[in-house]
């Protein structure tokens, strides 16, 4: 419809317009015709020389008039290696493009790891002054372009004061990252259980494997550019692409199994979408700035069941974004006093009228408790692995009054042993000829036990 409108209105040609996006996973869905319709978009290679010529308005004798390559679709590393790399001393680079159709607009802001972004934000500003070009930008998180117009020196001119959100979640719950593996135990809670299959976005790819090891019937899908992207990814990735849907079985890291839960990271956070039937009912986003929970949660185009909002697994973490950090300071403020209104009023949107409040699940001193007796009880304890995450859950449930820093292992251990009624031994053993010292935990008596399994977190 666009491009009738803007043929007709304006005489500008499919070849004169480019649709810019921010990741490659939707460029594949966008550019893949579904049941028989024609497809407007194509995807752009970086070898398409003539094409790039065609845009820049260099001479191509015969083949000017005839090259009709319609509307081309990419990333935002092609535009800048447009931008850097072929350039003529004779016409302007991209000079014959109308119009630029900037999809996912905030991730000229979101995204500073895209190398070169500031490059863009330069030429969208040149070519506005100059008013030789058309700018379109679609978000449902404009906030984030808002927030920097000024020291951008672009004017925003919002088509829609609000985004429209057609979908919502029934259930709001805030927890910690600790917590996130108890989510999927039986009677881990007693608040929320998580049927269906769930979707978690992760800061990190090592994040994505700390809780693939510790959730059952998990996989990961992570970027394709990245080093430890794997073919088994690449057949989710293919699946999602092809379907808009998650599959019911996989195969990762060399097992076949039935696909409950897809970990991922910002890779997917924007653009591709699932349809009602894939059976998505829990949304885990472990990034708690409404503009990725927005985002996240945009690719399920239905009502969901949970949104579950993460705090940090590193607070301390410095972010270069202002925008981003300012939120997630506000989310900290929300779930440890209710009396901060910011953060909610951000992603109220999403939520169903009901919803006035969310479920919060932090992490205490009984939480620490009931995670020890549940997981750790006569089980050795030898890698620095498993050290650390003993030390990362005794963080998290602020068991110690001391800086992060200094809560050490064998501090954690003396605190099971003298604050939490738990004997915790040390002894060795060997593992292929290899000696190794290592910690047991083990109750003080049967019925002690039994109390501490039976705990319920509140």
């Amino acid at each position: 419809m666009l491009v009738d409108y803007m043929n007709d209105k304006y005489g500008i040609k499919p070849s004169e317009i480019i649709y810019i996006t921010s990741r490659s996973l939707i460029v594949d869905q966008q550019t893949t015709a579904r049941d028989n319709q024609k497809n407007d978009l194509s995807k752009f290679y970086t070898d398409e020389l003539d094409i790039i010529k065609l845009w820049n308005g260099e001479e191509l004798f015969p083949l000017y008039e005839t090259l009709d390559c319609g509307i081309k679709t990419m990333t935002f590393d092609k535009l800048i290696r447009i931008l850097l790399y072929y350039n003529n001393m004779n016409t302007e680079t991209l000079g014959e493009i109308k119009v630029v159709i900037f999809d996912e607009a905030h991730a000229i802001f979101s995204d500073s790891f895209i190398r070169d972004i500031n490059l863009v934000k330069v030429w969208i500003r040149d070519n506005i002054y100059t008013k030789k070009k058309i700018f379109l930008g679609l978000t449902a998180t404009a906030q984030i372009l808002l927030y920097y117009s000024k020291s951008w020196g672009v004017k925003i001119n919002l088509l829609n004061d609000k985004p429209l959100i057609n979908y919502k979640a029934r259930n709001l719950y805030c927890v910690d990252y600790i917590a996130i593996p108890l989510l999927f135990k039986s009677n881990a809670y007693n608040h929320i259980t998580c049927n269906g299959k769930t979707l978690i976005m992760c800061q990190t790819v090592s994040h994505c494997y700390d809780l693939y090891k510790k959730i059952p019937n998990s996989a990961i899908l992570i970027s394709k550019s990245n080093k430890q992207f794997t073919e088994e990814m690449n057949v989710i990735r293919d699946y999602i692409v092809q379907y808009e849907s998650l599959p019911d079985e996989v195969t990762f890291n060399g097992k076949t199994f039935p696909l409950k839960v897809l970990i991922t990271t910002s890779t997917f956070r924007e653009g591709i979408n699932l349809n009602p039937g894939c059976g998505v009912e829990t949304i885990i986003c472990c990034m708690p700035d409404e503009l990725h929970i927005t985002q996240f949660m945009g690719r399920c185009r239905f009502d969901i069941e949970n949104l579950v909002v993460v705090n940090e697994y590193s607070p301390r973490t410095k972010y270069t974004n202002s925008y981003i950090t300012e939120r997630r300071e506000e989310f900290r403020k929300f779930i440890y006093h209710e009396n901060s209104k910011i953060w909610f009023n951000s992603i109220k949107h999403l939520l169903y009228d009901d919803v006035k409040k969310p479920i919060r699940i932090l992490l205490d001193v009984k939480s620490f408790r009931k995670y020890i007796a549940r997981y750790w009880l006569r089980r050795k304890i030898i890698t620095k692995e498993e050290r650390n995450e003993i030390v990362e859950a005794a963080r998290a449930c602020n068991i110690i009054d001391i800086s992060n820093s200094r809560i050490t292992f064998n501090r954690v251990m003396k605190y099971i042993s003298e604050e939490l009624g738990f004997r915790v031994i040390t002894k060795r053993c060997r593992i292929n000829g290899a000696l190794y010292t290592y910690k047991l935990i083990e109750p003080n008596s049967t019925s002690n036990e039994a109390k501490m399994k039976g705990d319920d977190i509140e």
